[in-house]
């Protein structure tokens, strides 16, 4: 057995570069073995911690400080679960015995699951689209339109998507799998996988 602590440099690999599918492009990074916590930095900023809490494996994603997103996004996995949030919230739980998911307090204060009853969707700013694009969302029987913004439905991947605009077809295609709905507001946050429109 390795004495800890114990720490190596190495570069990590694309692991699709193996199979031909993508370019080498290895990035430069440290991993310290500790006796409770795994930690994996990256010379651009960006960090892994993993620990053991009570049973829970805690992976903890940071991204470089030049972001300005200082606290962690973490992964429970536990024996039935997962659950991935912030140190604040709790984002998406992915659970093996459905019937304990989503519990929501009822009025008589204790928690019942109503897993059918909750929906996710993607936070973004009405900036990702172009004014012609949110014209067309106010005509579009099936957007429900605010003061501030819309709520898109994400259709499934074999819907006929070819209907929507382009910036809104890729955004949508992101969030497929991922969220249920798209909330376009304009006091919501940019991504920068996006392109943003000034208008």
């Amino acid at each position: 057995m390795t004495d800890l602590p114990f720490e190596i440099d190495f570069a990590l690999d694309d692991w699709q570069a193996g199979d031909g599918n993508a370019a080498f492009n290895p990035i430069p990074a440290k991993l310290n073995l500790r006796h409770d916590r795994l930690d994996l930095t990256f010379d651009d900023g960006r960090a892994v911690w993993i620990e053991q809490q009570d049973g829970t494996i805690r992976i903890h994603g940071y991204l470089s400080a030049e972001t300005g997103h200082d606290g962690p996004v973490n992964l429970d996995i536990e024996q039935t679960r997962f659950t991935v949030g912030t140190d604040d919230t709790n984002l998406l739980v992915v659970s093996s015995q459905p019937d304990t998911l989503g519990s929501v307090p009822s009025a008589e204060g204790t928690s019942k699951p109503h897993t059918q009853n909750i929906r996710s969707f993607l936070d973004l700013s009405t900036g990702h689209l172009r004014e012609e694009t949110t014209k067309w969302l106010s005509r579009d029987p099936g957007t429900f339109e605010s003061e501030t913004g819309y709520l898109v439905w994400v259709p499934g991947e074999h819907s006929d998507c070819a209907r929507y605009p382009r910036e809104l077809r890729i955004i949508l295609a992101s969030a497929r799998g991922v969220a249920d709905y798209v909330m376009f507001d304009r006091d919501a946050p940019t991504d920068d996988r996006f392109a943003i429109f000034e208008w």
